[in-house]
């Protein structure tokens, strides 16, 4: 079972610090849809992730429809990176959607695309094709082996391309 308790803290990040950013894609239902989310590495090990998800209201019935045509609330999550990639890669599974009736439609956004706009217009990595970057930028597995591992950040970019 997932502990639901939420946890608050203030931390202050020092922007001159700041290394690089991540952009994360953690897939569920189809290759084409998926979830995004920017990390950003400050010098020291620190990491702040931002998830921007939507909210349904108090009642409010999930429909791809509805969120295809962008009709919920958003809410920008600013939090770790354990907790929020952990929640995707770990807790509600990478090929099924968190809301159990939703039902895939081929009207819902598709938004896996942007790392490959991103690496068209040079953000990412050009050092490999794009396929590869992408098949070795996967880092589903690690976060799972990571799980509870207080190097969570670490351990998900070893290897990866661009880290040391």
């Amino acid at each position: 079972m997932i502990n639901q308790t939420v946890l608050h803290y203030d931390k202050t990040f020092d922007l001159a610090k700041l290394r690089g950013a991540d952009l994360f894609i953690v897939y569920w239902g189809s290759p084409y849809i998926a979830h995004t989310m920017f990390s950003f590495d400050f010098a020291g090990g620190d990491h702040v992730c931002f998830s921007i998800e939507t909210r349904k209201e108090k009642g409010e019935e999930y429909s791809a429809i509805k969120g295809f045509f962008k009709q919920y609330e958003l809410t920008y999550i600013v939090a770790d990176e354990r907790d929020v990639v952990r929640l995707r890669t770990n807790y509600r599974g990478h090929m099924e959607p968190y809301t159990p009736k939703a039902r895939f439609d081929w009207r819902i956004l598709i938004n896996d695309y942007v790392d490959e706009m991103a690496y068209e217009r040079g953000t990412l990595d050009q050092s490999l094709t794009f396929l590869e970057l992408k098949r070795r930028s996967y880092i589903n597995w690690d976060a799972v082996s990571a799980d509870d591992d207080k190097n969570f950040s670490k351990d998900i970019r070893q290897g990866l391309p661009g880290f040391k």
